[in-house]
């Protein structure tokens, strides 16, 4: 079984995020977040995937506490999802081939900047919600994170600056929230979660001369109850331009 690492898998895969390394080349030094519960892997989960024999190639996206989502190629080079049950069985995911780490039995898939969806795959009787990010935000609309299903949105406004939204489709319960404020942040990226809080990764740029600058830092925001983000400390080193 191969697994794929990325930002996203990090809180599952560790008990405590130590670094992170922006898209700038500057290191951030993260203070030791601990993985929630549901980042363990479920024993029933673990014990299928253990007795599955997955096709070569095959990737492990997302976890939950009933199944696990995979990602492969079939023979035509067709990228398949698929859902794999605590009982052996596998549901095949249509529509899309794009696959994100929720980190639990919501499903979601679909382009990071198009539509996304979200299914429960708990055998809920919910139907799959979908959300275009262009209609329900701006052009250029981005998921940047997932957790659960609270999908959080790098929304673009004015001047290539960017804001920070949560998204939560959860029918006469959804929510859409702004969590930043208005800042000069160019990008922004959930590397981690624990308890109500979710660590963000952001970017920001400062003018600097007759130039400009890039910094990073990081935030933490109670995605459960919606709160701002919350500043947390720089990168040493600021990258320029």
């Amino acid at each position: 079984m191969k697994h794929r690492t990325s930002g996203r898998r990090l809180a599952a895969a560790v008990l405590t995020l130590s670094t992170v390394t922006a898209v700038t080349g500057t290191l951030v030094t993260v203070p030791a977040v601990a993985a929630a519960p549901s980042a363990v892997v479920p024993s029933a989960v673990a014990a299928a995937a253990d007795a599955a024999t997955l096709p070569v190639g095959t990737d492990v996206v997302s976890v939950g506490d009933t199944g696990y989502l995979t990602s492969r190629e079939d023979a035509a080079g067709a990228t398949v999802l698929e859902w794999r049950k605590a009982d052996g069985s596998v549901e095949p995911i249509g529509g899309d081939t794009v696959g994100h780490d929720s980190k639990s039995d919501f499903l979601v898939t679909g382009e990071d900047s198009g539509t996304i969806t979200v299914r429960d795959m708990t055998g809920s009787a919910a139907a799959p919600v979908t959300v275009d990010l262009a209609t329900e935000f701006a052009a250029g609309a981005k998921l940047v994170g997932v957790i659960g299903r609270d999908l959080f949105v790098q929304v673009p406004r004015g001047g290539n600056y960017h804001d920070l939204w949560l998204y939560t489709p959860n029918g006469e319960q959804t929510r859409k929230v702004r969590l930043s404020g208005y800042g000069n942040h160019v990008s922004f990226k959930v590397v981690a979660s624990a308890g109500n809080d979710a660590l963000v990764l952001v970017t920001t740029r400062y003018e600097s001369g007759a130039g400009f600058r890039y910094q990073d830092s990081l935030g933490l925001v109670d995605y459960v109850h919606g709160t701002s983000l919350r500043h947390e400390g720089t990168s040493g080193t600021p990258a320029s331009s």
